[in-house]
């Protein structure tokens, strides 16, 4: 994450096994902090194209299953940390 920030490359499909990776090793306050930040940025997503006009939605189909798939997998890796809380 030093040499590849979230500010540098944004969120991709790798962040939740970084997630599950700062688990596995005990840094549990890491995974917590980046599933948050994470959550956040796939839920802002969410909520502005679920605002759209449905053939918009539609279209953006990929996008849609993409941000509840990587929320969904940093949840579980959180979940397997112990941090039930965060995981909703």
């Amino acid at each position: 994450m030093t040499t590849f920030p979230i500010e540098k490359i944004s969120y991709d499909m790798y962040v939740p096994d970084i997630i599950e990776a700062y688990v596995n090793a005990g840094a549990i306050d890491k995974a917590t902090e980046l599933t948050k930040n994470l959550s956040s940025y796939y839920f802002e997503k969410l909520d502005y194209y679920l605002k759209q006009k449905p053939d918009i939605i539609a279209s953006a189909g990929y996008e849609v299953q993409s941000a509840i798939q990587f929320t969904s997998q940093a949840a579980d890796a959180c979940k397997a940390g112990g941090k039930t809380e965060i995981c909703g």
